[in-house]
């Protein structure tokens, strides 16, 4: 659930930098959420092929759950795949950020976010 929220803001904070450079906030804020996603499948791939080979290519519901279990009771893979997304995030924002500005538009001021 914390995630989720850690998303969301995430998510707000690269729409703000999308409506001062004159960009869709919806456009961008979905890019940003499958940036984060892509980056957690990327890093999910990276544990699972480093600490579980076993279990790549395995399609039975039983072994997934296994594989689950066993990476949500490690705190560092849960770790690696949060970093992973958060990546994705910087990503996004980088673009974002060495964007132009569209033509007639100046910058938002703090006051109004």
């Amino acid at each position: 659930m914390l995630f989720l929220l850690l998303v969301g803001y995430l998510i707000y904070k690269n729409s703000l930098i999308a409506r001062a450079k004159g960009k869709s906030l919806f456009l961008w804020g979905t890019i940003t959420f499958l940036a984060v996603f892509l980056g957690e499948v990327i890093g999910m791939f990276i544990v699972v092929s480093t600490a579980y080979p076993q279990y790549l290519g395995v399609s039975d519901i039983n072994k997934s759950a296994e594989l689950a279990n066993a990476i949500g009771n490690n705190f560092l893979q849960s770790f690696f795949l949060i970093f992973c997304g958060f990546g994705g995030y910087l990503l996004i924002r980088f673009i974002l950020e060495r964007s132009k500005d569209l033509p007639n538009n100046k910058p938002a001021d703090k006051d109004e976010y």
